[in-house]
């Protein structure tokens, strides 16, 4: 993993930015350009290392960065999904920080650029909380929640809390938020059987500002491991190019409405049948997906034979479409 600081785990809001870019100087490509700052939620800790990626893939340009003045990234890009973000140049494991938060880019086969971050000029480091309890990776019995804590962090007033539970890889069955001002909080609700839970904790100062944040703990009821591993597995054995599929991340997530595309590779199939993230995807082969989990859907594509075409019908921006993907050979 490149990046510990994806925007999809942060605890501000993602925003949206739309733009029509320009033709790039190779055929097929556009003029994809991206000024920001690096900005750390307490003491400056520079230098850092600006990447633009392929969504969790290979590196495609780099930027050293001293100080918080404005740095550029300039390149033709293909259309499909990259991450923008900022790496600790000193050892990771042992910086009071952690890598910044994700900007993430996806070019359409037109040009035009989506951006979706917490900042669209700013690549965020947070300063790391110190969990105590119940630590990170631990297991718990079902039928009960623990109680969570974490160290005092200075200048903070409150803290935000959140905790999801999750079924196989990433399927979030329910996810809930608090707030307090104690170092400690009791979890609610009942631990289930064969699940994963994550939770994190953010630190708030007076202004509103986050000042540092502790996410990725993850505790696990009996049966919630190998259910986790073995649909994390399942997750790398069918490929439509929604996300590089050997990552581990999700590249599907489940919604109300069926399950939302997170990210599109280029050159991809899913790319080529004009799927774009954000979109959600409603039936494969007119079967629904409204209620269907990420890892029935993968169990779904994993049975269709590779240069098989697959018909999706998905709903973006409220208008209901269509599209029909071949399925590629996983890698």
């Amino acid at each position: 993993m490149m990046f510990n600081g994806m925007a999809a785990t942060g605890p501000d809001a993602v925003t949206l930015v739309k733009m029509q870019l320009p033709s790039g100087k190779t055929s097929g490509t556009y003029a994809f350009s991206y000024t920001g700052k690096v900005v750390f939620s307490q003491e400056s800790a520079f230098p850092v290392q600006v990447e633009l990626r392929v969504a969790e893939g290979n590196l495609i340009l780099k930027v050293p960065v001293k100080d918080g003045s404005p740095f550029t990234l300039s390149t033709d890009l293909a259309p499909g999904s990259y991450w923008i973000g900022s790496m600790i140049s000193a050892s990771p494991s042992t910086s009071p920080y952690f890598n910044s938060e994700l900007i993430e880019v996806f070019i359409s086969l037109t040009g035009m650029e989506s951006m979706r971050s917490s900042s669209s000029d700013t690549l965020l480091h947070r300063k790391k909380m110190t969990v105590l309890e119940p630590g990170t990776m631990v297991d718990i019995p079902a039928g009960t929640m623990p109680l969570i804590k974490w160290q005092p962090q200075p200048g903070a007033v409150k803290y935000r809390i959140y905790w999801r539970e999750i079924e196989g890889w990433m399927d979030v069955m329910h996810e809930e938020r608090a707030e307090t001002a104690e170092t400690q909080f009791q979890l609610t609700g009942t631990a289930i059987s064969n699940r994963c839970y994550e939770w994190g904790v953010e630190a708030v100062g007076k202004d509103g500002e986050s000042l540092a944040y502790g996410y990725g703990n993850y505790f696990f009821t009996p049966g919630g491991r190998e259910s986790y591993k073995n649909a994390a597995q399942a997750m790398t054995r069918g490929y439509m190019g929604m996300s590089a599929p050997d990552t581990g991340i999700k590249f599907v997530r489940k919604t109300d409405g069926g399950l939302a595309i997170v990210e599109v590779a280029p050159g991809s199939p899913a790319l080529q049948g004009g799927l774009e993230p954000g979109d959600i995807l409603t039936s494969l082969n007119g079967k629904s997906l409204v209620t269907m989990k990420a890892g029935d859907f993968y169990a779904l594509l994993r049975s269709q034979s590779v240069g098989t075409i697959v018909s999706f019908e998905y709903i973006r921006q409220g208008a209901v479409k269509s599209a029909k993907v071949p399925i590629g050979i996983a890698f």
